[in-house]
């Protein structure tokens, strides 16, 4: 019911930084079952983001993003219709990278419509909602260069099949849906009040 790891991301990157988690799964009766995690991990969205990067001309790093905080879940499963839910909560700071919070919460219904001991075909419906307190997108110093919208909103239909064959294995999964993104103006420079004051004159 247990799982935990450790390590670092890349030795060599202008920023390494420790890479952890630790998560819990246990069912609760016959049909439900619970989903907890607490966590420490890079945002891979860009090179400034994942490894640092650093200004010749000045001398300056930045960059290497870890995000840190915790993930429940709760799902409820019968054999053939589940219903899940979740919500997770995490701080994201980096080398002079102005902190952010990231907020998410998601739910879905799912069908088994195959489910045999060599071969499995589910398929549903899935909501997520994600916001970031601030827009750290770019990649001027201060900015993280990763993903972070005020408001995202994603509906989607998920379809995953898996199927064995002896020592074979494969697994298959996708999804078809819509999306709803809005993002703030941001500063070129956030963490700096005399460089964005340059910058804007």
């Amino acid at each position: 019911n247990w799982q935990a790891d450790i390590g670092t991301t890349p030795l060599g990157f202008n920023k390494t930084d420790i890479s952890a988690g630790i998560r819990f799964k246990q069912p609760l009766g016959d049909r439900y079952s619970v989903d907890l995690g607490l966590s420490r991990r890079p945002v891979r969205d860009s090179v400034l983001s994942f490894a640092g990067a650093r200004d010749d001309r000045s001398g300056v790093a930045w960059g290497g993003v870890s995000a840190s905080g915790g993930r429940a879940g709760l799902t409820w499963d019968n054999g053939q219709t589940g219903i899940y839910g979740f919500g997770a909560l995490h701080r994201l700071a980096g080398t002079y990278v102005e902190s952010n919070t990231r907020m998410e919460a998601g739910a879905g219904v799912y069908q088994h419509f195959v489910r045999e001991a060599d071969r499995r075909l589910t398929a549903g419906v899935a909501l997520t909602a994600l916001t970031y307190d601030k827009n750290l997108r770019y990649f001027t110093f201060g900015h993280g260069g990763y993903f972070s919208p005020q408001e995202f909103v994603s509906v989607s239909l998920p379809v995953e099949w898996q199927e064995r064959f002896g020592r074979l294995r494969y697994h298959l999964k996708g999804s078809i849906g819509v999306q709803y993104i809005r993002e703030d103006a941001a500063p070129f420079f956030p963490s700096s009040a005399a460089r964005q004051s340059a910058a804007a004159q």
